[in-house]
């Protein structure tokens, strides 16, 4: 088993090196037992606040749901604990004992808002609130906004309901909507829309992200209409993303669908729209002066998963002053490409059709600074690219 040597103090050690060798390798076969540990997460969800997770919990123990002190929903009141994925919604009240059976369990809190009609709601935010918690299946919400507001983070149906329809108008003049308190709840698109639901941007309304955002302000698993003199600007992760992927509470895996009518989604670092999983049918209204440091700095369409589907038409409006500023080399057959297509880049997935419409002056690092699309496995250029009218600046 050992080799044999004259020095008693190598062979004390080459020892010692085979016996740990061997509990590693008896740990990695599962011959001895090794410890198993959850931890139980508080998610705000949209909330001011947050409640501290618990990790490194023993297989068996139990934890005491806490209060929710800490958290603040418009003027709604906390009333417990949600499990992810309880699509009975169960509320489990603070000071409840949960013993957890997965790694990883997550609560959202539960809230009540008692006010009898969305008028008698005070302000934007808790009218969505009020949206949120009271809406029905089939309601149609029409919410004028005759000031600039700033709110928390909201979704738009899901918890087992469709065809939530929310309209936003500004009255009075252009009202500019962005995130309440941005350190806190930047982590979240500010308008997520669920699965059979539909949020429209009628006329006059902003909403305005901030440089150092986490997530798009406007993610959509249903439907997103926007119409004229609206605008999307000013975030630091993109401004329209299509295909929400969540939990329950958050909506469930969506193809979403976005229909710009007019308006202008400006000034965006992360790109203009991006189209994971859905359809983008761009009628009238500009998509300019957004930057990415990938690809796609106006419009990225698809993302490599033959599983996913993502579709542009463009029947008209411009594209233009968009760029694709990424460094590095391109791996074409993931789709990951850094600085390629500065207006609209499509992966070996996306579909693009062109009725109408500019595409014009946008830049890139690398080339294509109009168009490009990834061509892995020898695919064409034009595969997927149907162009029936509207200009294209030369690449």
């Amino acid at each position: 088993m050992f080799k044999k040597t004259n020095n008693k103090g190598e062979e004390k050690m080459i020892r010692k090196v085979f016996l740990a060798m061997t509990a590693i390798l008896m740990v990695a076969m599962g011959l001895i037992g090794c410890a198993t540990t959850n931890s139980v997460h508080y998610s705000s969800f949209g909330a001011r606040g947050n409640v501290p997770d618990i990790s490194g919990l023993e297989a068996g123990s139990s934890v005491t749901l806490p209060e929710g002190d800490a958290l603040s929903f418009g003027d709604a009141v906390f009333v417990g604990w949600v499990q992810d994925n309880d699509t009975t919604e169960t509320i489990l009240p603070s000071g409840s004992s949960f013993t957890p059976t997965t790694k990883r369990t997550t609560f959202y809190p539960s809230w009540k808002y008692d006010v009898p009609t969305i008028e008698e709601a005070h302000g934007l935010n808790n009218k969505l609130v009020w949206i949120y918690l009271n809406a029905v299946s089939g309601g149609n919400y029409v919410i004028e906004i005759d000031s600039d507001e700033a709110i928390l983070p909201h979704l738009i149906g899901g918890r087992n309901r469709t065809d939530i329809n929310v309209t936003l108008k500004g009255v009075g003049g252009n009202r500019t909507i962005t995130y309440f308190d941005p350190s806190s709840t930047g982590g979240y698109p500010l308008f997520a829309v669920a699965v059979g639901s539909t949020l429209i941007l009628d006329e006059n309304i902003t909403i305005a992200g901030f440089e150092y955002n986490r997530d798009p302000l406007i993610r959509v698993g249903g439907k997103l209409v926007m119409n004229n003199e609206c605008v999307i600007t000013r975030n630091g992760y993109g401004g329209v993303f299509l295909g929400h992927i969540g939990s329950f509470q958050q909506g469930t895996i969506g193809r979403g669908e976005f229909e710009m009518n007019g308006g202008s989604i400006v000034g965006n670092k992360g790109g203009g729209v991006t189209i994971y999983h859905g359809l983008f049918t761009m009628n009238n209204g500009s998509i300019t002066d957004n930057t990415t440091e990938y690809s796609g700095g106006g419009v990225s369409v698809g993302n490599g998963f033959a599983t996913f589907r993502a579709e542009f038409v463009m029947n008209g409006g411009e594209i233009k002053r968009n760029s694709a500023i990424g460094s590095g080399a391109a791996d074409l057959a993931t789709g990951n490409a850094r600085g390629y297509g500065g207006g609209i880049a499509l992966a070996h997935n996306g579909r693009f059709t062109m009725n109408g419409g500019i595409v014009a002056d946008n830049s890139a690092s690398h080339e294509a600074r109009n168009l490009f699309r990834y061509a892995p496995n020898a695919m064409s250029l034009r595969e997927n690219i149907f162009i029936n009218g509207g200009t294209q600046q030369d690449n």
